[in-house]
C-alpha cells in the first residue's frame, strides 16, 4: 500500500512538473513573438545614462535543507521498498531478502550523502559585463555560459516546482535564438523550505538583483515576461 502511495506520488510530481514547464513554454514563445513585434519601436539607452554595473551576485545552497530532503528521501525509499521486500520475502525466503535489503541500505546510505555532499558545493553566480550576462555554475566543475547583450530576444522569469511539493524555485533566463542561460532568484522572505541563500546579505542581495534586472533592460530594450 505504501509503495503505491509512493509511486504515485512520484507520478503526479512527475506530470505537474512537466505540466508547467509546457505552459512556460507556451508563454515563452507567446512572449518571443511579443518581444519581436515590440523591439522596432524600442530607443535603447545610451552608454552615459545606464547604472554602473552590478556586482557578482551568487547564491549557494542551504545546508540544513539539502541534509534534511536527504532525510526525506531515505524515509520515502524506505516506504517503497515495503511491498517488493514482502515479494521477495515470499518467493527467495527471509535470509536472502535480508541481504539484498542490507545492500541497498547500504547503497543508499552512501549515494544520498554523496549527492548531498556533492550539491552543496555548488555556487551559481551571475554578473553583467560590458559584452553581456555572464552566469557561472560551479559543481564538481564549473560551467560558464554567455549571452552578448545585442543577440537577446527575451528576459523572462519562471517558477518551477521541486520533487517535495512544499519546495519551489524561481528562476530568471535570458536567452538568444540559439543558447539559453539560466540562474536561480531567492525570494524576499524565504521559507524553511528555499533550497537557496545568497552570500550577500539578504538586502544587498535583492538590491543587486533589481540593479541586474535594470541593467539587463537597459542593455538589451526587453522588459522581463513572467513565464507563470
Amino acid at each position: 500500500m505504501e509503495s503505491g502511495l509512493c509511486f504515485a506520488f512520484l507520478v503526479v510530481r512527475a506530470y505537474r512538473r512537466v505540466h508547467v514547464l509546457q505552459g512556460i513554454e507556451r508563454q515563452r514563445v507567446a512572449c518571443t513573438r511579443e518581444t519581436s513585434v515590440r523591439m522596432a519601436s524600442i530607443e535603447f539607452a545610451s552608454q552615459g545614462e545606464i547604472a554602473p554595473l552590478p556586482s557578482a551576485i551568487s547564491v549557494i545552497p542551504v545546508k540544513a535543507v539539502v541534509w534534511r530532503d536527504v532525510l526525506y528521501l531515505s524515509l520515502f525509499f524506505l516506504l517503497l521498498w515495503i511491498l517488493p521486500f514482502i515479494a521477495l520475502l515470499v518467493v527467495a525466503g527471509f535470509f536472502v531478502s535480508l541481504i539484498i535489503t542490507l545492500i541497498l541500505v547500504a547503497f543508499f546510505s552512501f549515494l544520498f550523502p554523496y549527492a548531498a555532499l556533492s550539491f552543496l558545493k555548488t555556487e551559481v553566480t551571475v554578473e553583467a559585463r560590458e559584452r553581456g550576462l555572464h552566469v557561472e555554475k560551479r559543481e564538481r566543475r564549473v560551467l560558464k555560459e554567455q549571452i552578448v547583450w545585442d543577440e537577446a530576444h527575451l528576459f523572462a522569469c519562471y517558477t518551477l516546482p521541486n520533487l517535495l511539493p512544499w519546495e519551489k524555485t524561481q528562476y530568471y533566463e535570458l536567452s538568444s535564438s540559439t543558447h539559453v542561460v539560466t540562474w536561480i532568484s531567492v525570494p524576499d522572505k524565504r521559507s524553511p523550505f528555499t533550497m537557496w541563500k545568497p552570500v550577500l546579505s539578504a538586502q544587498e542581495y535583492h538590491r543587486q538583483m533589481q540593479a541586474l534586472c535594470d541593467v539587463i533592460t537597459a542593455k538589451t530594450g526587453l522588459a522581463l515576461c513572467d513565464l507563470t
